[in-house]
């Protein structure tokens, strides 16, 4: 494999008991999940949760399923096997333990189990299967302290039998690091493959969710929606989700006689029997001269979270002004349909506020006036750092500051 090849110039060789054909194990059927594969997530966005430390949701999104894949199998075949989930970056780490919760906990005593830790915490650990998750997803093939050889060496070195990696390939080879050359290792090797080939599997279903096509509406998935519909239990309700969104970009809206709780600008419509709801709403996109009305989707949720995502509404809505606030409320119908309207941006005329559109927004929401807990969330909302983390990432590069780099990641 890459490893031995790279790091050891093909010196370790394999014991007795590994060249036996016993010593195999296949833990899911399909050619792509074999001993050793790397899962081009071309779709993956980095982002920056509230710590500064980058995350990819879509790469998180392919490691939940990969694991609820495993799952299914082992509760099919009662075959034991432990899973070991490593990333770089301590805010990968988070979202993924965030998404996973307590879900397998209680299965360790049947025999499956699942550690999500960073490089350094994987350290002389080892597990059946190790899924690495690269996070970094961008233009240029930036890819900060993930270059380091020596980390790099520890996380593919985990696995007893299988090594998985997600990560989004065009950036890792741009980066001219080692990553560069395990990307072309598993192309040449035959161990290449793109996230939404496992047609067996939800994968291909949720990135369905991601490539519309043509549509009068444009849609945007807010980071828990994309995590939701992977977690969604059943091909059915993710379908029925699925049809839902597609026939709201068309213009579709369900009649007034049918919508559960309503407000003027966050929806609710119910995709299982009044046990889960697809909760969405009316945003504006400002383009060049021009505003827009989109559709943003921010969760699949129970009825008891909705409070929450008001006030997620309240964060997100919180800076919008009056004539914001109007044109998400505008509606223009085609017959049945509503179609999105667009305005030039100079002729809209910003009122001096005398309330905070927060506020009013809170009041239309039904939900408590941002606190100061909310207020301090807001402004180290990730959006308004983005640049600064960057910066300190790329400060942080291994081959210039090897020792600062553990220091900064720890920092994050």
């Amino acid at each position: 494999l890459f490893p031995n090849k790279k790091f050891y110039d093909n010196k370790i060789l394999n014991g007795p008991n590994v060249e036996e054909r016993c010593y195999e194990r296949h833990f899911l059927k399909e050619m792509m999940w074999g001993s050793y594969s790397f899962i081009n997530v071309a779709r993956g966005q980095e982002g920056f949760d509230k710590g500064h430390s980058p995350r990819n949701v879509e790469e998180a999104t392919v490691v939940i399923q990969i694991i609820a894949k495993l799952f299914k199998e082992h509760c099919l075949k009662k075959q034991k096997v432990s899973v070991g989930v490593i990333s770089p970056y301590k805010g990968q780490v988070s979202l993924i333990e965030q998404k996973l919760g307590k879900k397998y906990v209680a299965n360790k005593e049947t025999g499956f189990s699942v550690s999500v830790r960073s490089v350094d915490g994987f350290q002389g650990g080892e597990e059946d299967i190790i899924i690495i998750s690269t996070v970094r997803s961008n233009k240029n093939g930036s890819v900060g302290f993930l270059s380091n050889h020596q980390r790099t060496n520890v996380a593919l070195t985990r696995a007893r039998y299988c090594l998985w990696i997600v990560g989004h390939a065009t950036t890792l080879v741009k980066s001219g690091s080692v990553w560069k050359d395990l990307v072309i290792d598993a192309m040449e090797s035959g161990h290449f493959c793109n996230a939404e080939e496992d047609d067996q599997s939800d994968l291909s279903l949720h990135f369905d969710f991601l490539n519309l096509g043509k549509t009068r509406w444009k849609i945007f998935f807010s980071d828990d929606f994309k995590i939701s519909i992977a977690n969604l239990t059943g091909d059915k309700a993710k379908k029925k989700v699925m049809e839902m969104i597609k026939k709201l970009a068309q213009g579709w809206r369900l009649p007034a006689s049918e919508k559960v709780v309503t407000s003027e600008l966050l929806e609710q419509y119910n995709i299982d029997a009044g046990q889960l709801y697809l909760v969405w709403s009316i945003d504006i996109m400002k383009e060049a001269s021009t505003c827009s009305q989109v559709i943003r989707v921010w969760d699949i949720s129970p009825a008891c979270e909705l409070p929450k995502l008001a006030k997620k509404l309240i964060i997100s809505f919180g800076r919008y002004t009056m004539d914001d606030l109007n044109h998400c409320k505008h509606k223009t119908l085609e017959g049945n349909l509503v179609v999105p309207m667009s305005w030039p941006i100079q002729s809209v005329q910003i009122p001096v506020l005398k309330a905070n559109p927060s506020q009013r927004l809170a009041g239309q929401l039904a939900v408590p006036e941002k606190s100061s807990e909310v207020q301090n969330e807001e402004r180290s909302h990730p959006e308004n750092q983005k640049s600064s983390e960057i910066q300190n990432e790329e400060r942080s590069h291994p081959e210039n500051q090897k020792s600062s780099e553990v220091q900064n990641e720890e920092r994050s």
